[in-house]
């Protein structure tokens, strides 16, 4: 209790300063992520569609182009659009047939889709190009389900299955199984189909910038350390040890109860689902992972900035070697001993992996029982 008000004594002096290495990596995070989504949103080409049909199938293939990255559908009357065009607003506008499911059904090589563009449509061709694709690849499931719809009649058992039926199972499987994902490998290798990770990661930039801020609010251990500090020790009940032992549990307390609120935030801002026990159980394991490798470096390192160094060191290390903020590349991939070695990875990947913790409570454990000199 004595040691808690004596860290509370010094946090009410500088008060401000914990709390902005508190509050840094949400609300850094959260900045980082709305500024990203603003930047995609504004750099995102905006097109308009208009369904001469309103027909089940132009629907579907509306909203699917209007879910494709880097492609703004805005909504439109057809003159409305034509005229957004003339000024400019519109890179491009697409007229959808009226005939488009029966043509789409059918498999008939007609024009179903006219684009018009202007003079500073720099995208015309590329989503001209995306639209088409997704044409092909809706006439081919119809396709497909007229073929198999007439081998039933000529082969037993004659199992009639219905044409929607059909569709939505290659949808699925086309999904589950990455059907339209592709990778080049040479003659006798295997590689499993990823999904690609999201180019930025509000988890993973918080882990960055949690480490960062966990280095600042430890430094006091660097200062504190010094002689005529440690000398006073030798007048009270505690060991200098369990001055500072206690001191790394109050602060893994209060950053871990800022953890936990943290999950909430992001969970309603940005994803949606619900908090589970397993999460918060990865939370705790990697805050202490992380408190434990800046509390041993601050034991170790005898000057402020030279600790300051080593941390930033330390996070742009684990910056390159996870995919904490952007993909790993090849290379790196290729040494799996790299996800091991970094404390980071096994958060992101959401696995319990103990070679850090264990190791790191082996070394605290050494440094508290080891007698002094």
């Amino acid at each position: 209790m004595n040691i808690l008000f004596t860290r509370l004594l010094h946090w009410k002096k500088s008060w401000w300063s914990v709390l902005f290495w508190l509050l840094l990596p949400v609300g850094l995070t959260w900045m980082i992520v709305q500024s990203t989504e603003a930047i995609k949103e504004d750099s995102s080409i905006p097109i308009s569609i208009i369904l001469e049909d309103e027909t089940p199938i132009a629907k579907e293939f509306k909203d699917t182009i209007a879910n494709a990255p880097l492609v703004h559908v805005l909504e439109y009357s057809k003159e409305e659009a034509l005229n957004e065009l003339k000024k400019h607003e519109l890179d491009s506008v697409f007229i959808v047939d009226a005939d488009f499911d029966t043509y789409i059904k059918q498999n008939r090589k007609v024009t179903l889709i006219k684009g018009y563009e202007s003079n500073f449509s720099f995208a015309y061709l590329p989503v001209k190009e995306l639209l088409l694709s997704h044409i092909q690849k809706e006439a081919g499931r119809y396709k497909m389900a007229e073929f198999i719809t007439e081998m039933s009649k000529h082969y037993p058992p004659h199992t009639v299955w219905k044409q929607e039926d059909m569709i939505q199972t290659a949808k699925q499987i086309e999904e589950e199984e990455h059907l339209l994902d592709s990778s080049l490998v040479f003659s006798g290798q295997q590689k499993a189909v990823k999904e690609s990770p999201n180019l930025l990661n509000h988890w993973g930039i918080w882990a960055i910038l949690t480490f960062l801020s966990t280095s600042f609010l430890f430094d006091f251990i660097i200062k504190e350390k010094k002689k005529p500090v440690t000398l006073r020790f030798l007048f009270t009940r505690y060991s200098f040890k369990t001055y500072l032992l206690q001191n790394f549990f109050i602060y893994s307390g209060l950053l871990f109860i800022i953890d936990i609120a943290t999950a909430y935030w992001f969970a309603y801002m940005f994803t949606g689902e619900s908090v589970t026990l397993q999460f918060i159980g990865l939370l705790l394991l990697y805050r202490l992972t992380i408190n434990a490798i800046v509390f041993l470096l601050a034991l170790l390192i005898k000057h402020v900035y030279t600790f300051y160094t080593v941390a930033f060191s330390l996070i742009i290390l684990m910056i390159l070697t996870s995919n904490a903020i952007l993909p790993l590349n090849e290379t790196l991939t290729s040494f799996a001993w790299l996800h091991q070695l970094n404390p980071v990875q096994p958060f992101l990947d959401q696995s319990y992996q103990l070679i850090w913790p264990i190791m790191l409570l082996f070394i605290m454990s050494f440094w508290y029982v080891r007698k002094e000199d």
